[in-house]
């Protein structure tokens, strides 16, 4: 069993609910920190803390205040160390979070507020060779949408095949073009064909 209360450099600590080991306010400065016995020990041996971190014991053990089982590290890490049950079900907990309302809501106004302090970045267009600005990273090769269609029909992505409705001949065309025959030729005697349909349609 754990003592109740421990001397170190002239100083008593008694054993606090909270597992640590305190120095009462009458014998050292009211921050509860610097009251603790590992942060007493931690300074004895290596010097001040400095600001913004912790001493944390090595082991998870409170009551071991050897200064080999105490180490510097940062809040966030001293928490997760701490509680890492709390941390799992956070990581848990985080997905509903970011598909709720209130989630939903802080993802919009922090992405604008970054996009408002975000500064323009210089691309140069792949098909225009134009120089532009834009805030967007990641992806930007074209300097506006004209250039990546243009772009697109070029390197013939898009492309497929068709058979011709007048000559029954097979073409290549752009998958989101109209055209419904090979040339020039056929599209001119299709549409006499279906005008002179109309017309003797109509008596004419």
């Amino acid at each position: 069993m754990a003592p109740k209360n421990v001397w170190f450099n002239g100083k008593r600590y008694y054993l606090g609910t909270n597992g640590y080991y305190e120095a009462s306010r009458s014998h050292t400065t009211r921050d509860k920190d610097r009251r603790k016995l590992h942060v007493a020990v931690y300074e004895y041996n290596f010097g001040p803390v400095p600001s913004g971190m912790h001493v944390h014991h090595r082991d998870e053990d409170k009551l071991n205040n050897d200064p080999a089982n105490l180490e510097l590290v940062t809040p966030t890490v001293h928490y997760r160390e701490r509680h890492p049950e709390n941390i799992r079900k956070a990581i848990a907990a985080a997905p509903a979070w970011h598909s709720s309302p209130e989630g939903r809501e802080w993802h919009r106004h922090h992405g604008r507020e970054i996009w408002k302090a975000r500064e323009p970045a210089k691309y140069i267009c792949q098909y225009c060779g134009k120089t532009y600005e834009s805030k967007k990273r990641g992806g930007i090769r074209f300097c506006s949408n004209n250039c990546k269609v243009q772009a697109r029909r070029v390197s013939g992505v898009d492309n497929e095949c068709r058979v011709c409705e007048q000559c029954g001949r097979e073409y290549t065309v752009n998958r989101y073009a109209k055209k419904k025959t090979c040339s020039k030729e056929c599209a001119g005697q299709q549409s006499a064909l279906f005008w002179a349909k109309r017309r003797e349609g109509c008596g004419v």
